[in-house]
């Protein structure tokens, strides 16, 4: 039935991506060749390669004291990324059908042939029926790993074809959850997979890694490359992290409900079994004055929870032209559900403004884009996060959608001194400068304090200072407290606040 010189090749390029990598496909490979020309030796677990934690693979396989069947389905994963002929032998064509074998279960997404459950399931071998069983539990999130969350939900990216003649699937594809080398985050938060209505069945979805995840686990070094959306959308990233993000403690409260949706989330519908009761996904408003922290919060959680945060630009998808502006955000929509983004809307009130009597053509059309975006924001799978200055300004009926709604308020005193301390450390002022008057007598908020200290620095360093002096401050002082008589507001440095 199969050919049993079945031979296969290993590369020396493979090596420089981590010694236990090589050693794990190099496992694959064998598994593989043996499967198909001898009968299952049970030699399946025995021939299992011990990882070693100085390169980030191995680490991840350590970490996450990763099983057997876990730890052949990220290979099987990994494999057309680094080493897609080690699939060759399991292209064979079946004579009697002139197709090739379904029980391999490979398919063929976008002209890359992968894996499936179905391929799990065959290549350890032993009784058929029992194996898919155990394949499917694992990819169902039904099989615990040693404490761990189980692998679960894979699917492909969309323009999949079966080998095997299957319906190609939709190509849905969320992500979500943290850092591989976390070791915390459950297994089937890593793998591309389709949740929708009219997915394939769990075995027939491709195994394939998340492409943040890919990255990390084989060239860490390298900063991935953002998804490129023309237009649309911007990715937010900064060089801050959580600390120094102050707010009040109120808002760090409300925002712990994201946080816990955001880490823990998709496994409602798994392992406590929600799905159907309990809406997809998570919609969250922001909303307070001008440079309250709103858009540096968003980004954070972000990067706190290892989930690209992409801004929409109103500007860009508000079309003059009749059906563009519906085109263009699910366009948007589509590619956040699909590379599971963070989807943050700034001053969203622009967009999801109060519905208006229709006394023309442009009034009904954009009556008509703020009843497509309801429908749109409810069925969205991921989160979204919409910020506004003005609250009054949204559709009521829009408002009722959000699961959580956040005040950024202007800072109050305690808070305005955190944010100087944070902005100005001792060792950059001047002893003369009194953090705690210039919290007391200046109500500015965090963009105004950043800018101020900003400016301060760059007079400091044209006069070859080494700190911040009393006298730096005041010009960036006087033109803030300025901006606040006249009514303007501070957006902040890279517009983070």
């Amino acid at each position: 039935m199969r050919d049993r010189n079945t031979r296969f090749t290993f590369h020396h390029e493979l090596q420089p991506a981590g010694r236990s990598l090589a050693a794990e496909l190099i496992w694959c490979r064998n598994l593989i060749h043996t499967r198909l020309s001898e009968p299952p030796t049970g030699r399946f677990v025995a021939d299992l390669p011990e990882p070693e934690e100085t390169d980030p693979y191995g680490h991840f396989i350590k970490a996450q004291g990763c099983d057997a069947l876990t730890r052949l389905a990220i290979c099987l994963a990994i494999i057309p990324e680094v080493a897609p002929y080690l699939f060759d032998g399991l292209l064979q064509i079946n004579e009697q059908t002139q197709r090739p074998y379904t029980e391999f279960g490979l398919v063929e997404c976008d002209g890359i042939v992968r894996a499936t459950g179905h391929t799990l399931g065959f290549l350890p071998g032993g009784d058929p029926l029992q194996s898919r069983l155990q394949a499917l539990r694992l990819l169902s999130g039904q099989a615990p790993l040693s404490g761990q969350a189980p692998l679960s939900g894979q699917a492909p990216l969309s323009g999949q074809t079966p080998l095997s003649g299957q319906t190609p699937l939709s190509g849905q594809a969320p992500l979500s959850g943290q850092s591989p080398l976390s070791g915390q985050t459950p297994l089937c938060e890593w793998l591309v997979r389709d949740t929708s209505a009219e997915a394939a069945p769990v075995l027939w979805q491709a195994l394939q890694l998340r492409p943040e995840i890919l990255q990390q686990l084989l060239l860490p070094d390298i900063p991935a490359r953002p998804v490129i959306i023309n237009h649309l959308a911007t990715r937010l990233e900064t060089s801050l992290r959580w600390p120094d993000l102050i707010l009040p403690d109120a808002v760090y409260q409300d925002l712990d409900e994201i946080e816990l949706w955001l880490t823990y989330g998709e496994r409602l519908d798994t392992e406590w079994q929600l799905a159907g009761k309990i809406r997809d996904g998570f919609r969250a408003l922001f909303y307070g004055p001008p440079g309250t922290g709103k858009t540096l919060t968003a980004t954070l959680l972000g990067q706190r929870t290892h989930r690209p945060v992409y801004r929409v630009d109103i500007g860009a998808v508000t079309s003059k032209y009749i059906g563009e502006t519906e085109k263009n955000l699910e366009q948007v929509f589509q590619l956040a559900e699909r590379h599971h983004w963070l989807l943050f809307f700034d001053e969203a009130d622009a967009l999801f403004g109060q519905r208006v009597q229709t006394s023309g053509a442009n009034d009904q059309f954009a009556n008509q884009n703020v009843a497509y975006l309801l429908q749109r924001i409810e069925s969205f799978g991921g989160i979204i996060i919409l910020a506004t200055n003005l609250q009054d300004n949204l559709d009521e009926a829009f408002f009722r959608r959000f699961e959580s709604t956040v005040y950024f308020p202007k800072p109050d005193e305690a808070v305005r001194l955190a944010l100087w301390e944070n902005a100005l450390p001792s060792f950059k002022r001047a002893p003369e400068i009194d953090l705690r008057q210039l919290a007391r007598d200046y109500p500015f908020s965090g963009a105004d304090i950043i800018n101020i200290v900003r400016y301060a620095a760059l007079r400091a360093m044209s006069g070859n200072q080494s700190q911040i002096t009393l006298a730096d401050l005041g010009p960036g002082i006087e033109k803030a407290q300025q901006m606040m008589q006249a009514g303007l507001q501070t957006a902040g440095h890279h517009s983070f606040f």
